[in-house]
C-alpha cells in the first residue's frame, strides 16, 4: 500500500509540474484520466503474479503498447468536438468546403 500511494503522488507531481512548465494542457491530463480502470488491473496483476519481477515487467509493456496505439489513434480523437446544440458528435469543419481527410460521424 505504501508503494501504490508514492506511485500515485510521484504522477500526480509530474503532471502538475509539466501543466506549470506547459508542456501539456489540462485537456490532454483530462483525457488520460478516462484510463482509471488500468490502475484496478495494474493492482490486480500485483496481486495475482507474486513476483514482482513479472508483474512490472507485463506493466512496462501494457504501459508502451498503450502509448504506442494512442499515437496512433491521437489525430482521430482531435478531430471531433461536442457541439451542445445537437448532443452528437461531429467533425469539426473550420471553412464550409469538403473536409479532407477521413472522418467518422456518429448520429445521436
Amino acid at each position: 500500500m505504501r508503494r501504490f500511494l508514492g506511485i500515485i503522488a510521484f504522477i500526480m507531481g509530474i503532471v502538475f509540474l509539466g501543466e506549470s512548465l506547459n508542456l501539456w494542457r489540462w485537456q490532454d491530463i483530462a483525457f488520460l484520466f478516462r484510463f482509471w480502470p488500468l490502475v484496478l488491473i495494474f493492482v490486480g496483476l500485483f496481486l495475482l503474479i507474486s513476483d514482482w519481477l513479472w508483474s512490472l515487467v507485463i506493466i512496462l509493456i501494457l504501459i508502451i503498447a498503450l502509448a504506442i496505439l494512442s499515437t496512433f489513434r491521437k489525430d482521430l480523437f482531435r478531430n471531433f468536438s461536442y457541439k451542445e446544440q445537437s448532443k452528437s458528435w461531429m467533425p469539426k469543419i473550420e471553412n464550409r468546403e469538403r473536409p479532407q481527410g477521413f472522418y467518422f460521424y456518429f448520429p445521436r
